[in-house]
Order: structure tokens, then sequence, then C-alpha cells
């Protein structure tokens, strides 16, 4: 239970912080709908259309699904293999609660494609969201994930910066968690 509501806490901050901070900085109201799209915009979730989207979404998930198979690869070669933490994690919640694995799928990655690409790009720079992306990730006690969470996120905040656009970063992270997620569980 603790967990959970930690969990939700964490989202609740990942998704507020950016929305109050940037209404202050830019002198929008939340509360008005001019405002309220001032600030969706400002992170860069504005309408693309459907054929950049795909195609912008499409390079991404191909550029993080190549980056992370390499990355394996590499770390297999010199023999660091730790993310039986991850799978043993995320086997548990998919086993005892897989509603709360589905909103991991979707609350949390829009919750950090928000926080990490939309504000802290903007606000610190790539490399500054890219490294607390990563260290965000330390959780599972896996050096292999915070490197590969480095990796993928430094490709997904390049994404974003090119193409100022949110919304192919958030569904190339759905995406490959969802691949990842269903490579774990055995669906694939």
């Amino acid at each position: 239970m603790i967990g959970l509501v930690f969990n939700i806490l964490t989202d609740l901050f990942l998704l507020l912080f950016p929305f109050l901070f940037i209404s202050r900085e830019i002198g929008a109201k939340i509360s008005k709908p001019k405002g309220f799209d001032s600030i969706l915009t400002w992170l860069g979730l504005k309408a693309i259309p459907l054929k950049e989207f795909a195609v912008r979404t499409l390079i991404l998930f191909i550029a993080i699904t190549f980056s992370g198979l390499l990355l394996s690869w590499l770390f297999s070669i010199i023999g660091i293999s730790d993310l039986e933490n991850v799978s043993a994690s995320i086997l548990d919640i998919w086993k005892n609660a897989p509603l709360f694995l589905v909103y991991l799928l979707v609350v949390r990655v829009v919750a950090e494609e928000i926080f990490f690409r939309g504000f802290l790009v903007k606000k610190w720079g790539i490399l500054v969201s890219t490294v607390l992306f990563a260290l965000a990730h330390a959780f599972y006690y896996s050096f292999v994930e915070v490197a590969g969470a480095f990796v993928l996120g430094l490709i997904l905040a390049i994404g974003f910066k090119k193409g100022g656009n949110l919304f192919p970063v958030i569904a190339t992270h759905f995406l490959y968690n969802l691949l990842a997620l269903g490579f774990m569980t055995g669906v694939f």
C-alpha cells in the first residue's frame, strides 16, 4: 500500500510541478483555458499531423529499440547482467497487481515524459534531463537499467528537442515499455 501511495504521489509531482512552475513563469493561469493551452504548448503537448506523428514515433522507436539491443549485447560481452532485478520487480507486479502495471505503463510514461522531456529539457537541457531520468531508474538496483535509461532517455530528449512535440516521444516510450513488458512476462 505504501508503494502505491508513493508511486501516485511521484506521478502527481511529475505532472503538476511543470504546470505550476510554467504557469508562474509565463504568467498563465491554469484555470483559464488560454492559460492552460499555453502551458500545454510550452511543454510540447500540441497538435501534430498524424503522418508526422507516425513517422517520428517509428523513427524514435527503431532508434531506442536498436540502441537497447546494442547496449544489452555490449553488457553481455563484458559480463554485466543485472537485469534480473528489473524482471523480478516487474513480474511481481504482473502477478500481484496487473492493473497497477497498466497504471505504470500509461500514467508513469506520460508523467515522465512531461517532466523529463517537456519540462527539464527546456529548462536545463538534454544532458541534465537525461542524467536525472537515468537516476530515477536506480530503484531497480540495476546498473544496466540505469545505463539503458540514460541511452534511451538521451535519444528521447534529442527526438523531443528536434521535433518540438511530446506526443511522438510519449508514444515511443509507451511502445518500448510495452515491448519490454511483453518479453519479461512471456507474452511475446
